[in-house]
Formats: C-alpha cells, structure tokens, sequence
C-alpha cells in the first residue's frame, strides 16, 4: 500500500462519486490576528487534526463542521455566508452541522471550545475564508484535470464549475 499520494491522485479520488471532504485546523493561534494568517500546511505534522471539515456531497449540497454554537448572534449563518462566498455557493445547498464537543474543536484564539462574547466570526473569519478558497480551488482543478482544461479557462457559480469553451 502506497503511504502517499500526489495531489492529482488525491482529488480523482476525492471528487469520484462520494464528494469531497475537506479537513482543516483552525488552532494553534494566538491572536485574531494570527487565525487570520493560517497559510497552508505544506510539512505533514503527527500532530495536526483536523477540527473543521467541509463536505461537498454528490447532490452539490456543501456542509461545514464546526465547534460553534448557534446562539442568536448568527454565528452558524455568518460562518456559512463567508464560506458561501469564497465557495461561490448558492445559498440553498449550504448547510452547517455542530462539530462534537472534544479538544480539536477548541476556538483557535481563547482555547476552549465555547460560544460567546461575539467572538465566533471574529475568530475564525480568516481560517474559515482560507478554507473555503482552497476547497473552491481543489474543486475547479479536479474539474481542469477531468476535463484537461487548463484551471484559466475554468470558472465557478452557484455551485458549479463551469468551462465556456466546451459548455461542461
């Protein structure tokens, strides 16, 4: 059994049938202002986890996984607008599911899995908007390798990944 894959191999398989998951860590950060810069992991780590997910199903509904919440100050909506945003998603195939209560759902600047104090979108807006581009992103390029269009040609809205070219 192969220990690793290319990212090619790595979205044929993500997007074949079952949809996608995307896993991400919102923690390790001090600050507002370091969850806002949370770049891209690129040295696989024994001790990352993954504390929020979103999961793109074959019916192109697209769900996040988060430890928030909702409790009137529309963190669950908020959340799901910037990921609708930087997914380019309709409004109507979004949906948010509470994460379980356990340590890697922790918020990444108070540390501690809690809502309140208006800090839910304030903490985890850069996180969760560097998260829903990459998800875009990996999406538009399994679309370029599936359709060996080049990502340039390529462009997405409400949901969908679109090549002008060859109207997929």
């Amino acid at each position: 059994m192969k220990d690793s894959m290319d990212r090619r191999e790595f979205l044929k398989l993500s997007c074949a049938g079952a949809g996608l998951v995307v896993a991400f860590n919102l923690g390790g950060v001090s600050s507002p202002a370091d969850a806002a810069s949370i770049s891209d992991a690129t040295t696989p780590s024994a001790s990352w986890a993954p504390n929020a997910y979103i999961r793109v199903a074959p019916d192109n509904v697209v769900t996040f996984i988060i430890g928030k919440s909702e409790l009137g100050q529309g963190t669950w909506t908020g959340l799901a607008m910037i990921m609708g945003d930087e997914m380019d998603l309709d409004w109507k195939d979004i949906r948010v599911e509470a994460a379980p209560a356990r340590d890697p759902y922790k918020d990444p600047v108070i540390g501690t899995q809690v809502t309140g104090g208006s800090t839910g979108i304030r903490n985890m807006y850069g996180a969760m908007a560097k998260a829903s581009a990459t998800a875009r992103a990996m999406l538009v390029a399994a679309a370029a390798s599936t359709w060996n269009a080049p990502s340039s040609d390529l462009r997405t809205e409400r949901g969908h990944v679109i090549h002008d070219k060859s109207g997929r």
